[in-house]
């Protein structure tokens, strides 16, 4: 039982209406009227029951409601941060899948272009050890262009990044 029902009283006092004392008057033990105010009408019910709580507001209930609202709220006000985190690093992994594709591509130009001028430099001034460092290198960069990044790949090592 809730602690602060069973300190209520159960009974109330139920004054005659000729009869000038406070509402929640309690009379003590051993009390008499004062006989100026005039006798109770017949059959007068001096003592009637209390419901617990009755038109009082259950605190404990209501604080209760009040933290359910609020903590509905704060996992609603997460999901949303969630949501919009996770939104951006999509954004993100998009612009830097974009921004990767470019680079390849320009290596890939770089690569051909590279690749024409050693083919046309075989009578130049360029010795066979430079050309074959030149060789050395752009096999290595077109290794690095082959590398591709696997967006599905991707999102698995971070949890943050959607996969589709």
């Amino acid at each position: 039982m809730d602690e602060s029902v069973a300190h209520e009283p159960r009974w109330q006092f139920n004054p005659p209406p000729n009869w000038p004392v406070e509402p929640g008057f309690i009379p003590p033990e051993g009390w008499t009227p004062d006989p100026a105010w005039g006798p109770a009408p017949e059959a007068w019910t001096f003592w009637l029951p209390v419901a617990p709580s009755a038109g009082k507001p259950n605190r404990s209930r209501t604080m209760r409601i009040i933290l359910a609202i609020a903590a509905a709220v704060l996992v609603v006000a997460l999901l949303v941060v969630f949501l919009l985190q996770r939104e951006r690093a999509a954004e993100e992994l998009a612009a830097a899948r974009s921004s990767y594709e470019s680079s390849v591509a320009a290596l890939e130009a770089s690569l051909e272009t590279a690749e024409e001028m050693l083919a046309g430099s075989e009578n130049a001034v360029l010795d066979e050890s430079s050309r074959d460092v030149l060789r050395s290198e752009m096999a290595d960069a077109k290794g690095l262009a082959a590398v591709t990044v696997d967006q599905e790949d991707a999102a698995a090592r971070s949890p943050r990044i959607p996969t589709s």
